[in-house]
C-alpha cells in the first residue's frame, strides 16, 4: 500500500486534501492517505516505523508552526535514508520564500496548495 501523508494546520485546506483523497483516490487505488495537523508529531509517529513503512510522498505546509517545515525535513532527513518524497505547500506567491526549498534533495517540487486532482494523481501515480 502507499502511504501519502499531509501535514498541515490548516482545516479547510485539511479538509479539501481529504475529500479529494476520499472520493477520488483511497476508493479507487491502494493509497492510505493519513493527515496529521502536527509536524512533531507526524515525524514521531514516522520514526517509530521501519523503513518499509515511510510515506511514499510527504506533503508539508512550508509554515507550519512549531516545528516548522524546515526543521521537520532536516529530522526527516536522518530517518529517510535520503529518499526524495517531500512536497512543500504554501500559501505564499513570494519567489524568496520558494527557492531555499526547490534544491533541496529531499524536496520533489514546491506548490500553491490546495492541491489540485490532477496534481495528486500525477504524483501518487494514477491516471
Amino acid at each position: 500500500m502507499n502511504k501519502v501523508l499531509f501535514i498541515d494546520n490548516d482545516t479547510m485546506t485539511h479538509l479539501h486534501h481529504k475529500i479529494i483523497m476520499e472520493s477520488f483516490v483511497v476508493s479507487h487505488y491502494d493509497v492510505d492517505a493519513v493527515f496529521e495537523q502536527s509536524s512533531l508529531v507526524a515525524l514521531q509517529s514516522i520514526s517509530s516505523q521501519g523503513p518499509e513503512q515511510l510515506p511514499k510522498l510527504i506533503f508539508i505546509d512550508l509554515y507550519i508552526p512549531n516545528f516548522t517545515a524546515k526543521g521537520f525535513v532536516d529530522a526527516y532527513a536522518k530517518i529517510s535514508y535520503s529518499i526524495p518524497n517531500i512536497i512543500i505547500l504554501n500559501s505564499t506567491r513570494f519567489i524568496e520564500d520558494m527557492t531555499p526549498w526547490i534544491e533541496h534533495h529531499l524536496v520533489l517540487d514546491v506548490k500553491p496548495k490546495p492541491l489540485t486532482l490532477p496534481y495528486l494523481s500525477s504524483w501518487i501515480g494514477i491516471p
